[in-house]
């Protein structure tokens, strides 16, 4: 378990590491990449030690996507297993491929959530997930209607790209108003990264928690 600066978290917890997604967007390869580190899925066995830890939010695979198609079942239950013995903590999970999660029980300190950029990506997904408790837009990449066809998330995370990568997308803040508005209307909590650049009041209004 580590420390993170990822805000709506308190630790990353990587027993698998890398992806195959490709995605041009990617801050875990960059990450990888800066240290020399191989990006192809990895299994970590000794990563599974007694975790001392009590009452904290657990963000699993931060630099892979434990349920892309290419990671065998085996790894995954070994990590849902892990999990279910520590109900002291919880443990969140996001993926790119939500399909996946119709294949395997969670514990009850589970929380399991998809990541979507375009409103493509997120009518594909909220297609084939089973029930999550959160979507991840980030990098958000354009404007998304989340309330489409009747889904209704639980709680909403949005963020930006960061780095300097030369085809990075440029957030207009009309797009993530717009994602506040419809979470505001239907109740759903929602939480806007800090490298999202919003009006002032505006940041402390759901920092005040009026908007949750």
């Amino acid at each position: 378990m580590q420390k993170t600066k990822i805000e709506w978290v308190d630790y990353t917890w990587n027993p698998v590491t890398g992806c195959l997604h490709g995605c041009d967007y990617c801050y875990a390869e960059r990450i990888s990449n800066r240290f020399k580190r191989s990006f192809k899925p990895e299994f970590h066995e000794d990563r599974f030690k007694p975790n001392k830890l009590k009452g904290k939010n657990i963000f699993v695979c931060s630099m892979a996507d434990l349920f892309g198609d290419w990671v065998p079942n085996v790894w995954i239950l070994t990590v849902l297993d892990y999990i279910s013995k520590d109900l002291k903590n919880n443990y969140f999970l996001l993926t790119k491929n939500p399909k996946r999660y119709k294949e395997f029980f969670f514990s009850k300190n589970c929380y399991i959530g998809f990541s979507a950029s375009n409103q493509e990506d997120y009518d594909k997904r909220k297609n084939e997930s089973a029930k999550v408790d959160f979507v991840s837009f980030e990098p958000l990449q354009g404007e998304i209607d989340i309330l489409s066809f009747g889904f209704i998330p639980d709680w909403v995370i949005v963020g930006i790209e960061s780095g300097n990568r030369k085809n990075k997308t440029y957030v207009r803040n009309t797009w993530v108003y717009d994602l506040i508005d419809q979470c505001d209307c239907e109740s759903i909590p929602i939480f806007v990264k800090d490298n999202v650049n919003l009006d002032k009041k505006l940041q402390q209004h759901i920092i005040d928690g009026e908007t949750l």
